[in-house]
């Protein structure tokens, strides 16, 4: 008999007023960091976020009040979370706030974060209920996945697919759908869909002239991922360009080619390098970072403390000392549900 894929649901509904919301403070951690307005924090408001594993990928439904959302260079170096989130709002407007402009986000759109990528936003006030509730569908894609189909992904940030256009409404229907059937799929379906799902999502993303060029054809797609996969296996040694051809199979040429739009292969040897040392640095507060240096493949401490600075904007000493930080008071017991919620949400940076 096959087995039914994860679920967990994650609710407030029987806490304590006063630990509600240190409670989805530490739950959303791993995504943002988040702020109430002061006329919320007088409202018994709930949260309640239903979620599935679905193979590779995460799907949850959250329904929570205003508040607003901020990941900056901090969270984002904290959580280690290297995923694009594609995100159907149903129910409340979320406000993007850019450098030179607000950018709203209506019931029925559709927007896409990268996870690595600056992200501040609000739900806007509806006028006249001060904890207005809010509702969206969150899809959790894999950089390396998104990326070996759309090379420069990055360009998708914040982007907006207003509802009634095409591109929304068929996005909106599969993530609809494959939601709505979650609770019924077994494992092994889940895994037979985690592949079309991506390349479905991804056709869809880059269905206009300027993203199209960015598009991978299938065979570019498979070898992208082997080359990540060949870094990832043997990124303590002394990778070159020649040693990840010979493991992947293809020439010097092809592979400068596939790695281009990372800005070229040794460049993306350090991202992944770069990736690993704050994966470590996070779950391993306790080493030194001389120690994290050589297990990511850098040759010295000050090299990586460099590269470290100069990819994240904080230093590997930083990441270390807030490895611990927690919203949630030391007498605070999570209950079993909502701390299986909380785990799923921090292996996603795993």
């Amino acid at each position: 008999m096959n087995r039914t894929i994860p679920k967990t649901i994650f609710s407030t509904s029987t806490i304590d007023i006063q630990d509600k919301i240190p409670l989805w403070q530490e739950a959303i951690s791993a995504l943002f960091s988040i702020d109430l307005p002061p006329e919320v924090m007088f409202f018994d408001s709930d949260t309640k976020v239903d979620s599935y594993l679905i193979g590779g990928l995460m799907m949850s439904n959250c329904h929570s009040f205003r508040q607003s959302f901020s990941r900056g260079t901090k969270e984002i170096v904290q959580s280690g979370m290297d995923h694009f989130l594609v995100q159907l709002y149903v129910r409340g407007t979320n406000q993007i706030l850019l450098d030179d402009r607000c950018l709203n986000v209506y019931p029925g759109d559709i927007q896409v974060l990268d996870l690595l990528q600056v992200h501040k936003a609000q739900i806007a006030s509806d006028g006249c209920n001060a904890s207005y509730q809010f509702e969206n569908l969150n899809l959790f894609i894999p950089r390396y996945q998104l990326e070996a189909l759309i090379p420069n992904a990055e360009q998708l940030h914040n982007r907006v697919f207003r509802s009634g256009t095409a591109i929304n409404e068929v996005i909106k229907s599969y993530m609809l759908t494959l939601f709505g059937n979650a609770a019924g799929m077994s494992t092994e379906e889940a895994q037979a869909v985690t592949q079309p799902t991506i390349e479905l999502i991804a056709s869809l993303l880059v269905c206009n002239q300027h993203l199209n060029e960015m598009h991978r054809q299938g065979a570019d797609s498979a070898k992208v991922i082997q080359v990540i996969k060949v870094i990832d296996k043997h990124i303590d040694s002394q990778l070159t360009p020649d040693f990840i051809a010979a493991a992947v199979g293809v020439s010097r040429t092809y592979l400068y080619r596939l790695c281009e739009s990372w800005g070229g292969v040794m460049n993306l040897v350090k991202c992944r390098r770069l990736k690993l040392a704050f994966n470590l640095l996070k779950s391993r507060p306790q080493s030194q970072i001389q120690e994290i240096a050589y297990l990511s493949g850098f040759s010295s401490n000050q090299l990586f403390s460099r590269s470290f600075k100069a990819h994240f904007g904080i230093l590997p000493t930083e990441v270390k000392m807030s490895a611990n930080d927690s919203n949630v008071p030391q007498n605070f017991v999570v209950p079993d549900e909502n701390t299986r919620f909380v785990d799923w949400m921090k292996s996603l940076s795993a």
